[in-house]
């Protein structure tokens, strides 16, 4: 199986630049919650498993809120078109 390339940590960096840092991958790496190989005692990543991470770590957004006055800006208040019973004003 082809794991595609393989990136030190600093190649990873900058492969990924504005998602990935040195801290962050060395904290993965350290809680194991990414896949990793020692050569020698060089941390090497493989591209399959940085993607993998990625994808493991994806979010979809959050439905959008169906069409309710509180939405809308109201305050969440049904606007009565009855008049009020007559028990309370009195």
């Amino acid at each position: 199986m082809s794991r595609g390339r393989y990136f030190t940590i600093p190649q990873a960096v900058e492969a990924y630049p504005g998602v990935l840092t040195e801290r962050l991958i060395r904290r993965l790496v350290h809680e194991r919650r990414i896949a990793f190989t020692y050569c020698g005692r060089r941390i090497i990543l493989a591209e399959t498993d940085i993607e993998a991470h990625l994808e493991a770590n994806r979010r979809e957004p959050a439905p959008t809120p169906m069409s309710t006055p509180s939405a809308r800006g109201g305050r969440g208040r049904s606007h009565s078109t009855t008049a009020p019973s007559d028990a309370r004003h009195r």
